[in-house]
């Protein structure tokens, strides 16, 4: 693995942009400050629209702590080769305050993630709006340079100050007047013609930037830093003495603890050559400010296939921090996600596809611990008779015992390791002829067999769809049909023994009987902590009328309803109420198939056959009051 940090950042980025674009496939995996795992933040009850604009506020909310890419490639020695790159994630940029939640930070804790390492070496990063935004203001010098480092602004303009005394011009009013304190927004400052130097300097930065008197060079007496600069400090610091004095060249060590300033000759003053200088480094500027987001750029500019588990979340957070800002419309995204990553391709939708040959072999879940731990165990050669193995050239060091699940870096590794395995098995379901998995596959091959199959669908948990399609609508899921739950109301108790006799008094009642919030709360908390909050979700309507029960199977559809059946408070509809435990998992069962392979709406649906239950409750009502006064 490959420890980058914004300290080693610009010495890795010529691997960085190579590996990425020899690889056949990227594999991402993030960890977060918070994410929205609350109760009330995701529900049965939501549609993908409800579901985006939720996880839009978390991802606004919560920023990324860490990213891992993985870049697999294709090798001649019967292997494939996957390098590792571990990124600590913290923007260095306003808004200098940010969210976290609780229980992340109790998890990451308890895997062990360093957060001192996040604070003191995370990798900046930016959006192209933040890199618009701070492009003009730089170029119109309307920037505050403070959001990029706490009396940054200050320290330039000492900077400038002390070159103009060591240029001995005390005595030039441009310097007496820039010498004043100047309430500005930015460091520039008015000196008119060009510095004279006595001969080149080097200026001590901090402490660490050990300069030796020598003839001609002046030390500085006083560092304006107490520790190195960062990389964009460093860039901006050349910028700006550059673009104060043109006939200059500045240069920072590579310790970052030195400043070098030198007269420059004649012929590079010239005003294009001159323009163009800033230009070039105005970009290294923008370069150092934009960070980690330069390699999610070099992997969208390569339209490399990205690999990834259950990622929704990361895929929100690679757009949101590196390519534009979230737009607030669902499909409005979806579209921009596909344009800059067309080929998309989610493990855990793989793995559901396989689920019945997983779970013969004891995979229970489809969790990414799940399934690393499967295919690296000897169960997996029962099914995957063919050896997959995986080299790295360019990692400083393999994993070491304590780096486990829940590092982003160790996770997107798996992720492409599980990728390649569950690629074969869905291969060999295709083709049974096993001459033609004798020998190892090019990666290329296995992203063509999957893409037509896999691609650009992203799961959503607790959701009635089926998954995220990025290129169209998202598909119905095979859920249970959504029903109503009802207030019993008083009555003689003679009437309530009798079915149709209770739905004619319900009637001809002319008061509604509305449930409280208290009511309602105390049954949403019962009926999902019996049966589980990812199973079972309550609703209460507007007009507080009726409670609305979602399922997410039609084996919970039926237990709930055994359980609501015995209730004395609320009633089931009545073609519910009146089916048995097996009839009500044949209804849910059918409801669902049909749900996901029409395009009828589920509302239409639902209509229908409340309508029809009505009808035949009402005939049946009117059947039993007849008989009773004919009896009468």
């Amino acid at each position: 693995m490959v420890d980058v940090t914004h300290t080693n950042l610009r010495e890795w980025l010529p691997t960085l942009k190579s590996t990425i674009s020899k690889s056949s496939f990227i594999a991402i995996d993030y960890e977060f400050l918070g994410i929205p795992t609350t109760e009330d933040v995701v529900s049965l009850f939501d549609s993908p629209e409800t579901r985006y604009t939720k996880y839009l506020e978390s991802v606004r909310k919560f920023p990324p702590c860490q990213l891992g890419i993985a870049c697999f490639m294709n090798n001649d020695e019967g292997s494939y080769c996957a390098e590792v790159f571990s990124f600590p994630v913290f923007k260095r940029l306003t808004p200098k305050v940010f969210s976290f939640e609780l229980p992340s930070m109790k998890f990451l804790a308890k895997h062990k993630f360093d957060f001192n390492k996040l604070v003191a070496d995370g990798v900046s990063y930016a959006n192209k709006n933040d890199l618009a935004r701070y492009r003009k203001e730089i170029e119109r010098q309307e920037i505050d340079y403070d959001i990029f480092a706490d009396n940054l602004e200050y320290r330039i303009k000492m900077l400038k100050l002390h070159v103009l005394e060591e240029a001995h011009i005390h005595n030039n009013p441009a310097f007496l007047e820039s010498s004043a304190v100047r309430r500005r927004k930015t460091a520039s400052m008015a000196v008119e013609g060009p510095l004279n130097l006595v001969g080149p300097m080097l200026i001590q930065l901090s402490p660490e930037g050990i300069v030796y008197a020598t003839e001609g060079m002046a030390p500085v007496s006083a560092p304006l830093w107490d520790r190195e600069l960062s990389p964009v400090e460093a860039s901006i610091v050349v910028y700006e003495m550059t673009l104060q004095f043109p006939n200059c060249e500045f240069h920072v060590d590579p310790t970052r603890t030195i400043l070098y300033c030198a007269e420059q000759q004649r012929i590079f003053r010239r005003g294009d050559v001159g323009e163009e200088r800033l230009r070039v480094l105005l970009e290294n500027v923008m370069i150092e400010i934009s960070g980690l987001s330069q390699l999610i750029h070099w992997m969208a500019e390569e339209k490399k296939p990205i690999i990834a588990h259950n990622s929704l979340l990361d895929l929100l957070y690679t757009y949101h921090c590196f390519e534009y800002e979230l737009p607030e419309e669902y499909s409005a995204w979806k579209g921009a996600l596909h344009r800059l990553f067309p080929c998309i391709i989610d493990t855990k939708i793989m793995a559901a596809s396989l689920q019945d040959l997983l779970r013969k072999h004891g995979v229970t879940d489809f969790s990414l611990q799940t399934l690393g731990s499967f295919f690296h165990s000897p169960s997996c050669g029962e099914i995957l008779p063919l050896t997959v193995s995986f080299t790295s050239y360019h990692s400083q060091s393999a994993f070491t015992p304590d780096e486990h699940y829940h590092n982003a870096a160790f996770d997107a590794l798996i992720t492409g390791e599980v990728f390649v395995k569950l690629a074969y098995l869905h291969a060999m379901n295709r083709n049974k002829d096993k001459y033609a998995f004798n020998k190892l596959w090019p990666l290329e091959n296995l992203i063509y067999v999957c893409r037509a199959d896999f691609a650009n669908r992203i799961p959503v948990r607790l959701m009635d769809s089926l998954y995220c399609n990025l290129i169209g609508s998202d598909p119905a899921g095979e859920r249970p049909h959504i029903f109503r739950l009802t207030p019993k109301r008083a009555g003689p108790a003679w009437a309530q023994s009798i079915a149709p006799v209770r739905w004619i008094v319900t009637l001809l009642s002319n008061e509604p009987t509305l449930i409280s919030e208290q009511d309602y709360t105390t049954f949403r908390h019962d009926v999902r902590r019996r049966f589980g909050s990812t199973r079972v979700d309550a609703r209460l309507a507007p007009t507080r009328a009726y409670i609305e029960i979602a399922t997410n199977t039609a084996n919970t559809f039926g237990r709930v309803c055994s359980w609501l059946v015995t209730m004395d408070q609320y009633d089931l509809p009545a073609g519910i109420r009146e089916q048995q435990y097996e009839e009500r998992l044949i209804s849910a069962s059918t409801y669902a198939r049909q749900r996901s392979t029409r395009s009828r709406k589920p509302e239409e649906s639902h209509s229908a056959q409340l309508l029809c239950i009505s009808a035949i409750s009402a005939l049946s009502a009117l059947a039993a009051i007849a008989a009773w006064r004919h009896f009468k």
